[in-house]
């Protein structure tokens, strides 16, 4: 889990993010994976060394086992000096070299983790009917009528997810014809699941294995948040567009714009918060939307005591029907409760937020983070939340500039590194 925050008037944008990060491991034998927690990631970055342009990445840490702190780096160096004309323009100069790097992402590496993720997708579909009672109960003739449907529905519900990103068809046949052999070998070879591979059909079960991986179904592979922030050359006023990023498969980043927002002469400022956000929604709503939610269920059983009480008290009739007025009542309520706190509460925030001189900026979206991480340290068991905050504040004049930036060394006892930087800058 992590926090981190946008905020955007016509002056700049400041991003900041804690630096805790979750590892997931799964243990044989365990239901639960086992989670550790460390509290140094990096999750701000210069995109281009000369451009007005940042990103902040949030959920999966890595790209096919490569860090995006290493992936980020590399394009920054590819660029070298280059500029674009627009924020988009940015991601997807980012998602080609993705694309076409051999180096940092080997093709033989790149099947293997294809045929990996496939293999998990096989072992799901067949892991419901090896441990089905049922299955193990019946006849050896009405087996394979049970696995029929099964797999059936499993079709179904495959194809009744939507696709991923911005995944195809002919993605999705591109990567049958060249990766079904790979993924049937595989399968057929999964030790565990001898006992009931023979009750599939070997190629139907590898070609939607593969399948699903473009799918929605059951959950993606961990993906990635990234939020690419700035100005393009063409922009005089900063943007942020927030992706989500499925990984790569073969020759394809699978990616999708989840949020563009861009200030304007008329939208003068915003407040994105990202991830773990409780105490940054109650700070720009006057209520989190944990709240919210408590507050309809408290006022739905309201509305069923109330309806009782007066059926009891004989003021409606036992057999009235009260769904209609009962929600037009609870609609009434949540439009208003909405309109009210934004009245009193994002809309003076945001005027404010329009206003603030860049340091005052960036000192607010530190404090967010920083209310956001003592919540989750004095609330949770686990600090999913936490470690140095860094702030960087991005102005079409000025560019990317560090206000807060952790180092994992003390900075007092390696001048040379600074120097070497300052040098490196002055050579580029």
């Amino acid at each position: 889990m992590t926090s981190e925050v946008v905020l955007m008037n016509r002056h700049a944008i400041a991003l900041a993010a804690d630096s805790a990060t979750t590892i997931k491991r799964w243990v044989a034998g365990q239901k639960d994976p086992e989670l550790r927690f460390f509290k140094g990631a990096n999750k701000i970055f210069n995109l281009a060394a000369n451009a007005p342009i940042g990103l902040m990445t949030y959920n999966a840490a890595n790209l096919l086992g490569v860090p995006w702190e290493v992936v980020v780096k590399a394009f920054r160096d590819e660029i070298a000096d280059q500029t674009f004309n627009d924020v988009t323009d940015y991601a997807k100069g980012l998602v080609d070299f993705i694309q076409s790097q051999a180096h940092l992402f080997p093709m033989v590496h790149r099947e293997d983790y294809f045929v990996t993720e496939a293999m998990k997708n096989a072992i799901m579909f067949t892991l419901p009917i090896s441990i089905d009672d049922s299955f193990k109960a019946a006849e050896e003739t009405d087996r394979q009528a049970i696995v029929a449907k099964h797999f059936k529905d499993q079709v179904a519900a495959v194809d009744k997810s939507n696709l991923i990103g911005d995944a195809t068809e002919d993605d999705i046949s591109h990567a049958v014809s060249t990766m079904h052999s790979k993924v049937k070998e595989r399968v057929s070879g999964e030790q565990g699941l001898q006992d009931i591979l023979g009750y599939f059909d070997i190629d139907d079960l590898a070609k939607l294995a593969i399948r699903a991986l473009y799918h929605k179904w059951p959950s993606p592979a961990d993906d990635t948040g990234l939020v690419i922030a700035g100005f393009g050359n063409n922009d005089f006023f900063p943007r942020a567009v927030k992706y989500r990023c499925y990984g790569l498969l073969i020759n394809k980043l699978l990616i999708e714009v989840e949020e563009d927002t861009t200030i304007s002469h008329t939208d003068v400022s915003r407040v994105l918060p990202i991830a773990q956000s409780s105490m940054i929604d109650t700070f720009i709503w006057g209520l989190s939307n944990d709240s919210l939610i408590e507050i309809d269920s408290e006022l739905a059983s309201a509305f069923v005591s109330l309806e009782k009480e007066l059926k009891d008290a004989g003021l409606i009739e036992p057999s009235a029907d009260l769904t209609k007025f009962v929600g037009e009542a609870k609609k009434k309520f949540s439009m208003g409760m909405i309109d009210r706190l934004h009245k009193s509460h994002q809309s003076p925030l945001r005027r404010v937020v329009g206003l603030l001189p860049i340091d005052e900026l960036a000192e607010l979206a530190e404090t967010l983070i920083s209310i956001e991480s003592l919540k989750e340290r004095v609330t949770r068991p686990t600090e999913s939340v936490g470690g140095p905050i860094d702030v960087a504040v991005i102005s079409r004049g000025d560019g990317f500039i560090w206000i807060k930036r952790k180092h994992y060394f003390d900075p007092d006892l390696n001048p040379r590194y600074f120097k070497f930087r300052s040098a490196s800058l002055k050579g580029s």
